[in-house]
């Protein structure tokens, strides 16, 4: 295969797959159990998750190649429990992963447009994604670059305002629910910095694998970490206790009104669930062609 990966369509790649629906679900869940802790607790989340990663983009460094998923529990274990894992884990995605993000994107786009139907609206999404991914790695990689871009935009204009907004007497008392609300909070939050590593999948279509590799997933780490602490400062300092029974949308309505409250409440979490779809388009289904080229 084509060495079409380069270091930035990796980076929009890690960021499409690990900003997704989880920085909207599992935030909000937090701050009940451990309030403004939450903000600390993501730092927490961050530090053993960043080592996974970079030890998993490690080995895929060492030896790049296509369908890493399979190849590697193939190659340094098993070929038979790689093949039923890797069955186990497309079936996941197919039932579960797919078919969860497509309706949770027609539920946003439900509560802009309301009265579209939830279930084709979702099944046109996932058709629009397959047809772009169906024309090449390298388009699919432009598309997923442009709406990564849009969404910095879209998260841009909540924290940026927001930053003027917010009443310092709500963040204050930062460990005061206590250790044991901080830990959990954290567990819960690893979620949002999972997907990265699936780019182990493309290793063999990437440029430099053994630099970029590695690269790309420390960078871009730490802009989803700054991405978060900058939004959960947002929330939390704007909205107070807000969070408990609301969402991200319900606080940007204190201080964005108009075109740019529909930037956000578009470009946040519709475009995070749609970069997190088109990227699962783009790698989903290296393992199964490494698959049947090694006729297992």
């Amino acid at each position: 295969m084509k060495k079409g990966m380069k270091f930035w369509d990796l980076v929009a790649l890690e960021i499409g797959m690990t900003i997704g629906a989880g920085i909207f679900i599992y935030m909000p869940i937090a701050y009940r159990s451990a309030g403004v802790g939450t903000i600390p607790a993501f730092v927490f989340a961050f530090l053993p998750m960043a080592i996974i990663m970079i030890n998993v983009m490690l080995l895929g460094s060492t030896l790049p190649t296509t369908g890493g998923t399979f190849k590697y529990g193939a190659f340094l274990f098993s070929p038979r429990v790689a093949f039923l894992g890797l069955w186990a884990y497309l079936f996941g995605a197919f039932v579960g992963l797919f078919p969860l993000n497509a309706l949770a994107l027609a539920s946003y786009m439900k509560g802009i447009w309301d009265g579209i139907p939830l279930v084709p609206v979702a099944f046109l999404i996932l058709t629009f994604f397959y047809i772009v991914n169906l024309l090449g790695l390298k388009i699919a990689s432009r598309v997923e670059i442009i709406s990564v871009a849009l969404l910095f935009i879209a998260i841009a204009v909540y924290t940026v305002p927001g930053m003027a907004n917010i009443e310092p007497g709500n963040i204050e008392g930062v460990f005061s629910t206590g250790i044991g609300s901080m830990i959990y909070a954290s567990a819960l939050l690893t979620f949002t910095f999972a997907g990265s590593n699936a780019v182990i999948e493309l290793g063999g279509e990437v440029e430099n694998a053994k630099k970029n590799l590695p690269l790309s997933v420390i960078f871009s780490l730490s802009v989803v970490l700054a991405c978060y602490l900058l939004m959960a400062v947002v929330s939390f300092g704007v909205g107070g206790d807000m969070l408990e029974k609301g969402t991200l949308n319900d606080i940007a309505s204190n201080y964005l009104s108009g075109f740019l409250f529909y930037v956000f409440a578009f470009g946040g979490p519709i475009l995070a669930i749609a970069t997190t779809i088109n990227a699962t388009y783009m790698w989903g289904t290296r393992s199964l062609l490494a698959l049947c080229r090694l006729r297992v």
